[in-house]
């Protein structure tokens, strides 16, 4: 809502010529402006990280191929076969999800919003007010449940935005063959040890997976913070740090960089991932973006839909790292 403030000039008026006092006034409050402002959603950077497999509908198999490739003495003729290839696979599950909401127009007039109704008793309820700005808040509202379930799901929550698939932090609390990089008993990150935090995950990260250069670590927000902190009290702030607006940097004297995932804002939790072995599944990525909208003559409302499938999963977990505290672990 656009407000016009006129208060100063017309104090400064009246006190010069009539030797009112207006200090009390309010701020005058234009109804008919037609600025408005979108509540602020946070981003959803998971997606854009990690492997996406498309055109799951329900479950669909990761098929793993490895070899045991044993070495022998090859000290005489002959032939003796030891090993062999290692055929195995690992679920990929996805949950079907929508957003359903309804809208009467006619719930609008009495306020300052029937500004933007359309003219005539019938046309009022058919056109949606708002619709560019509703349509880009559905898309980025969905993209952040995705991410939230990406990172927090957990099919025993309590809540119909978390309890749909259980997501990351579930499956890597669970899984005993990721490495563990808190090996000291650090109970919480602070801005004194965050960045060494980073660091010290960094040496655990398998080398095999290293060389490949495909290993990221992510965290939330205040981690980020508090390594940013931690730079910088430790007079290391002249220290040319390789940032990317805030979303990500190169974490000093290694080869992988720092995300800030929003799935993971307000825990303590790290974790070291090569990200062609993490994925995100899906039917079909552009769902998410697509939002329906009609106008329903049975009930006189507008409509608005949105239909999706999610689910994650990882493959090969010995060489994933993770840093939990003994708080959150």
């Amino acid at each position: 809502m656009k407000r016009v403030k006129f208060q100063k000039s017309l104090q400064k008026f009246v006190e010069h010529n009539f030797d009112w006092d207006v200090s009390g006034l309010e701020d005058y409050v234009d109804e008919q402006s037609e600025e408005y402002y979108p509540e602020l959603v946070k981003s959803a950077p998971t997606i854009g990280l990690i492997s996406t497999m498309e055109n799951v509908k329900g479950s669909e198999e990761i098929k793993l191929i490895s070899t045991d490739a044993n070495l022998q003495a090859a000290s005489s003729c002959g032939f003796n076969a030891d090993g062999g290839v290692i055929l195995t696979d690992k679920a990929m599950t996805v949950k079907r999800v929508k957003i359903e909401e309804e809208y009467c127009n006619e719930d609008l007039n009495g306020t300052w919003a029937q500004i933007v109704l359309q003219s005539g008793a019938q046309a009022q309820d058919e056109e949606l007010p708002f619709a560019d700005i509703l349509m880009a808040l559905y898309v980025k509202k969905s993209a952040l449940r995705t991410e939230t379930l990406i990172w927090k799901g957990d099919t025993d929550a309590v809540g119909a935005n978390l309890n749909v698939i259980d997501g990351f932090i579930k499956l890597f609390s669970a899984d005993t063959n990721i490495i563990e990089a808190n090996t000291t008993g650090v109970i919480q990150i602070t801005d004194a040890n965050a960045m060494d935090i980073l660091q010290a995950g960094c040496d655990k990260v398998p080398t095999e997976v290293m060389d490949e250069g495909n290993v990221i670590a992510v965290g939330g927000r205040e981690t980020y913070n508090k390594a940013l902190n931690q730079l910088y009290a430790d007079n290391k702030f002249h220290y040319q740090l390789d940032e990317d607006e805030g979303r990500s940097f190169l974490i000093p004297t290694k080869r992988i960089r720092f995300h800030h995932v929003t799935g993971l804002d307000g825990t303590d939790r790290v974790y070291w991932i090569p990200t062609n072995l993490a994925f995100f599944g899906t039917d079909i990525t552009g769902d998410m973006d697509t939002v329906r909208m009609w106008y329903s003559q049975d009930d006189d409302k507008i409509k608005i839909s949105i239909k999706w499938r999610v689910g994650v999963q990882y493959v090969y977990s010995d060489y994933f790292v993770k840093f939990t505290t003994t708080n959150d672990s």
